[in-house]
C-alpha cells in the first residue's frame, strides 16, 4: 500500500551540480525548460521545479571516490549482484530504506550498485579550431611559452598523425631529438599561439593546464580523439590493459576524468608524491602527481598510436561499475526537487552519477513492464482520476501509446479487449461490469443477488497481471457489495497495488477490509474476531458499535503492518510553501438568525423532549440545523416543514440575504485586486450555483455533481475540460466548486486562494480538497478562509476539523445527547 500523504517529492541541495547540455549548473540555479542531460545520454528538459526548504542532506560516497549529496526521500536505481545473476533488474529505492537495509553485506563489501550513465551526446561544437586530438596532444607533452607551441614525443605514429591533421598554414619543425615546434609557413601570426591565448591556456605550466569547456561539452567523435591526444602523450596501458592517466595539474586531472565519466566510464582517482636527486646529490620532493585508473564501456579504442592500441581490449563481460560505498551525514541544507520530460525522470548529478526524482506508481509499472514481470494491468480509481491516469501513463512511460489503454465507462461496458494493455476504470463501473459477467453467465435467473461468486474471465486477459486501487480508502467498508467484488477476483492479479492519502479516515477499522485484498495472509481472522482484539463493542443499540479503543493493541497492530505500507506524510518528506488557514467569523444577520432559531425550536420539538439523540444521528435526520447556516434555500421549499411562520420567513428568503456572502464578497475582490486565482469550495450544488450567479461578472467556472454535461462529453471529460481551461486561461480567476466531486485526484497548484462557504463533517473531503492547491509543485504560499458563523453549529464544526480529531468518533463516542447538550452545539459552545 502507497499511503503517501498527497504532494511529496524527492530533492537534492541547490549546492549539487546538475549537468546541463552545455555546462554545469548548480541545483540552485536550475530553471524551467533548461536542457538538462539524462540516464541515456541524451537532452530532456526541466518541466517543473519543487523548492523542498531546509532538509537533513547526506553525502553518499561510491566506489570510485566520486561523491554527491541528497536528503532521506531521494530515490536511487540500485541492484545487487544476486539481483543481476536473476535478471531481476534494478530496484527503485529511498536513501532511507537503502540506509535501514545496510549498505555492506556481511563480508563488508558494498551490496548496491547503480547504473552507469550513457554515453553523452553533447552538441557539436562547430567552432572548435584547434583539432581535438591535438589539443590533447598539447595539453599532455606540449608546451606554450613565450609565442612558441612545441610537443616533446619522439612516437613517429603521434607525430604523422599531428602533421595530417594540423591546418595546411602551419609545419611541424623539429627543434631537437625529442622537441617539435608548431610554426607558420608565412610570416602572419601563428594561429596555433592565438587560439591558446583565447583558450587562457598560453603560457600555462605543466600543473596549471585544463581543458577548455568547448571542448569538454562537444560531439561524442570530438571528445573521443580529445581524449586519444591525452592518453597517446600522458596515458599508459599495461599488457593486462589498465589504463592511466598521469599529471600535475589537478584540473586538468578533473576535466579528464568527466571526460571518461561522459563516455559512461569510471575513472579512480589516486595521487602520490615523487623524489628525484638535484645535481644526483639532494633528495628533492617533488611536485603532487594526479592519477586516474580508468574503466571504459568499450565502444571505442582511446589509443590512436599502435602499440598501445594493440594493448586494448574492451572488458565486455564486466562493464564499469559504481558502487555506494559510504553515507554521511553532513547537515541542513536549502533543498529542490526537478522534473524532467525524460521517460525515466532519471537525470545527471555530481560526476554523472544518475539519480531520480518522481512519480512512483508509474515507475513501479515502468519497472515491473521492463522485466516482463507483468503484461497487463487493470487501475480502479474514482471517476476524478480516470483520465489523469492516463494522461500520466502516456507522459511518464515509453511503454504504452494511446492505442494500449481502454477506458471502460458506465456508457461503455463492452469485455474487455483483448489487445489492451491496460484498463483504466471506476469502482462503479467495474461493479457493473462483474453484473454483466454474472448476467451472461445467469440467462435464467432473474436480477442479480446482492453476493455472488461469479467473475470477470480475466483468465482471459493475459498471464501476469496488475491491479491498482486509487484512493483506496474508498472501500473501507468489509460489507460492501465492492468490497466483495474486489475480493472475488484479487486471485487473477498477483501483483496489488493500493494508492491513498488517508487510508485510514476514520478509524483503525478502515485499514481491514483494505489490507485483506493485498493479502489474505496480513489478517487471518474476521473482521469481528479482529476487531474485538483492539475495541470495547457492543452497546443495547448495536452489537457491533465501536465504544471506544485499546491504545496499545491499535500500537501494536500499527506496527505490525508497518512492512506492507509505504507511509510519509508531507510534513516529513517536503517542506511546502506556508499554508495559512484563516477563520474568518461573521454573525447571522437577523433574516437568518430567524431561521435559525425557528427551525431550532421546530425540529427540537420533533425529535420529543425525552428522546436521548447522538450527534450523527441528529446530523442525518435533523439536516435543517446545518442547513440554515449553510444557506436556507436549500430547504425553501421542503414540503416536510409544516409551521407556517417558519414557511413564510423561507419564502422570502434570498441567497442576497446570506449573511456570509458580504464577507465573501471582501475576500474575492482583494484576491481579484492581487491578481489571484481563488476557488470558493462549497458542499451544495444549489449553493454553487447561486454563487456564479452573484459572480456572473467575472465568469466563473462551476464544476459539481449537478452540471449540465454537453452530450459529446462524459462528466470526466467535460470536468476535466473545464478545469484545464481555468488553469491555461489567465483571464479566469474564478472557480466555484464541490468539495464532493473536486476532492480527490486532481491537481490546482495554479490556485493560491481557498474560501469555504460551507463545510461538511467529512474529515477526509476537508484534508483532501484543502491539498488539491497546497501539494507537491506549489510554488507560492496557500491562504485558505474559512467562513464561520458565530455561536452556530458552525463552530463545533470546525473545532473537530480543525484539531482533525476523528469526526465520527466524536459523533458515536457520546451516544446520548441531552437536549441542553443539543441546545450547547447548536449554539457553538463546547461541550463535556
Amino acid at each position: 500500500m502507497l499511503a503517501h500523504e498527497m504532494g511529496l517529492g524527492k530533492a537534492q541541495p541547490l549546492s549539487s551540480k546538475i549537468l546541463t547540455s552545455y555546462c554545469w549548473k548548480k541545483m540552485g540555479e536550475v530553471k524551467i525548460n533548461d536542457e538538462i542531460i539524462n540516464s541515456n545520454g541524451k537532452i530532456s528538459k526541466v518541466i517543473d521545479i519543487f523548492p523542498q526548504g531546509i532538509k537533513d542532506v547526506y553525502e553518499i560516497t561510491f566506489s570510485d571516490k566520486t561523491k554527491t549529496k541528497c536528503t532521506l526521500d531521494h530515490l536511487w536505481n540500485v541492484q545487487t549482484t544476486n539481483w543481476k545473476f536473476r535478471g531481476t533488474g534494478f530496484k527503485t529505492l529511498s536513501l532511507k530504506t537503502l540506509m535501514d537495509l545496510g549498505i555492506h553485506n556481511k563480508y563488508g563489501t558494498p551490496k548496491y550498485y547503480i547504473p552507469i550513465t550513457k554515453p553523452i551526446n553533447f552538441k557539436k561544437n562547430y567552432f572548435n579550431q584547434i583539432h581535438p586530438y591535438l589539443l590533447g596532444a598539447l595539453l599532455g607533452d606540449g608546451c606554450f611559452h613565450k609565442g612558441m607551441t612545441t610537443i616533446s614525443n619522439q612516437d613517429q605514429d603521434l607525430l604523422n598523425c599531428i602533421k595530417k591533421i594540423i591546418s595546411p598554414t602551419l609545419q611541424l619543425v623539429q627543434y631537437s631529438k625529442n622537441d617539435y615546434g608548431l610554426s607558420g609557413k608565412s610570416k602572419k601570426p601563428n594561429f596555433i599561439t592565438q587560439t591558446l591565448k583565447n583558450l587562457n591556456l598560453n603560457n600555462k605550466k605543466s600543473y596549471e593546464k585544463f581543458i577548455p569547456k568547448q571542448y569538454l561539452f562537444d560531439s561524442i567523435e570530438n571528445r573521443i580523439e580529445l581524449l586519444r591526444g591525452l592518453l597517446d602523450t600522458d596515458g599508459y596501458i599495461s599488457k593486462k590493459g589498465t589504463i592511466q592517466f598521469y599529471s600535475t595539474s589537478e584540473r586538468l586531472i578533473n576535466d579528464v576524468q568527466f571526460l571518461v565519466e561522459s563516455f559512461g566510464g569510471i575513472a579512480f582517482l589516486s595521487t602520490k608524491i615523487p623524489f628525484y636527486y638535484y645535481k644526483n646529490k639532494e633528495k628533492k620532493i617533488g611536485r603532487k602527481c594526479y592519477i586516474l585508473t580508468i574503466r571504459l564501456p568499450g565502444f571505442f579504442n582511446p589509443f590512436f598510436i599502435k602499440r598501445k592500441a594493440d594493448r586494448y581490449k574492451p572488458n565486455v563481460k564486466y562493464k564499469p561499475l559504481r558502487a555506494i560505498k559510504n553515507i554521511e551525514y553532513i547537515g541542513k541544507e536549502k533543498t529542490q526537487c526537478i522534473l524532467t520530460d525524460s521517460k525515466d525522470h532519471l537525470y545527471l548529478t555530481d560526476h554523472c552519477i544518475i539519480t531520480h526524482n518522481t512519480k512512483i506508481l508509474i515507475d513501479i509499472l515502468n519497472h515491473l513492464w521492463d522485466k516482463e514481470k507483468i503484461d497487463k494491468v487493470l487501475i480502479l480509481s474514482p471517476i476524478e482520476g480516470i483520465y489523469n491516469w492516463r494522461r500520466e501513463l502516456l507522459r511518464f512511460s515509453k511503454f504504452w501509446k494511446l492505442e494500449d489503454i481502454s477506458i471502460a465507462s458506465v456508457t461503455n461496458r463492452k469485455p474487455f479487449k483483448i489487445t489492451a494493455k491496460i484498463i483504466i476504470c471506476t469502482y462503479r463501473t467495474f461493479l457493473m461490469l462483474s453484473d454483466d459477467y454474472y448476467k451472461l453467465n445467469n440467462p435464467k435467473k432473474k436480477g442479480v443477488k446482492k453476493y455472488r461468486n461469479s467473475t470477470i474471465p480475466f483468465d482471459e486477459w493475459g498471464v501476469n497481471r496488475c491491479i491498482i486501487l486509487d484512493e483506496s480508502h474508498k472501500f473501507k467498508n468489509p460489507k460492501a457489495r465492492i468490497t466483495h467484488v474486489l475480493n472475488l477476483h484479487k486471485k487473477f492479479f498477483k501483483f496489488r497495488y493500493l494508492a491513498t492519502g488517508t487510508p485510514a479516515p476514520n478509524e483503525i477499522k478502515d485499514y481491514y477490509a483494505q489490507l485483506k485484498f493485498m493479502d489474505e495472509g496480513i489478517i487471518q481472522e474476521d473482521y469481528f474476531d479482529w476487531i474485538r482484539k483492539m475495541a470495547n463493542i457492543g452497546n443495547r443499540f448495536s452489537k457491533v458499535a465501536i465504544n471506544y479503543y485499546y491504545p496499545e493493541k491499535v500500537e501494536e497492530f500499527i506496527n505490525s503492518i508497518q512492512s506492507w505500507i509505504i507511509r510519509r506524510k508531507s510534513n516529513d518528506c517536503l517542506e511546502l510553501p506556508d499554508l495559512i488557514i484563516n477563520k474568518v467569523y461573521t454573525e447571522l444577520n437577523k433574516k437568518q438568525t430567524a431561521i435559525y432559531q425557528d427551525l431550532t425550536v421546530y425540529t427540537l420539538k420533533k425529535m420529543g423532549m425525552n428522546t436521548k439523540y447522538n450527534l450523527k444521528h441528529i446530523i442525518n435526520k435533523f439536516p435543517y440545523f446545518s442547513l440554515a447556516i449553510d444557506n436556507p434555500e436549500l430547504i425553501k421549499n421542503d414540503e416536510l416543514i409544516m409551521d407556517i411562520n417558519l414557511k413564510k420567513k423561507l419564502t422570502s428568503w434570498n441567497f442576497l440575504d446570506h449573511s456570509k456572502l458580504s464577507v465573501c464578497d471582501s475576500l474575492v475582490y482583494k484576491y481579484m485586486d492581487e491578481n489571484k486565482k481563488i476557488i470558493i469550495w462549497t458542499g451544495h450544488p444549489m449553493t454553487a450555483e447561486s454563487l456564479a450567479e452573484h459572480y456572473s461578472k467575472h465568469l466563473p467556472v462551476i464544476i459539481h455533481g449537478q452540471i449540465e454535461i454537453p452530450s459529446k462529453f462524459t462528466q470526466s471529460d467535460y470536468r476535466d475540460k473545464l478545469i484545464e481551461k481555468f488553469k491555461q486561461d489567465k483571464s479566469k480567476k474564478l472557480m466555484i466548486a464541490s468539495y464532493l466531486v473536486m476532492g480527490l485526484a486532481i491537481n490546482l497548484t495554479e490556485i493560491t486562494r481557498n474560501i469555504y462557504f460551507d463545510r461538511n463533517y467529512s474529515l477526509t473531503d476537508w484534508l483532501q480538497s484543502i491539498k488539491r492547491s497546497h501539494r507537491y509543485g506549489q510554488k507560492e504560499k496557500v491562504i485558505v478562509d474559512i467562513l464561520i458563523c458565530e455561536n452556530t453549529l458552525d463552530e463545533h464544526l470546525d473545532r473537530l476539523l480543525t484539531k482533525k480529531e476523528n469526526v465520527n468518533k466524536f459523533l458515536l463516542g457520546r451516544v446520548h445527547l441531552s437536549i441542553q447538550d443539543i441546545r450547547s452545539l447548536l449554539m457553538g459552545k463546547e461541550i463535556e
